[in-house]
C-alpha cells in the first residue's frame, strides 16, 4: 500500500517534469542570457 506522502512526491515529480517540458525553451533562453551576461 502506498502512503499519501509518497503519492504526493510522485505527483510532484510528474508535475515538475511536465512544467520543465512546457518551459524548456524559456529556461534555455534564460540560461543563454545569463551566461552571455556573465561573459
Amino acid at each position: 500500500m502506498i502512503k499519501m506522502e509518497e503519492l504526493n512526491v510522485v505527483d510532484g515529480i510528474n508535475n515538475a517534469s511536465t512544467w520543465l517540458t512546457n518551459n524548456q525553451d524559456l529556461l534555455i533562453q534564460y540560461a543563454v542570457n545569463l551566461i552571455a551576461a556573465l561573459l
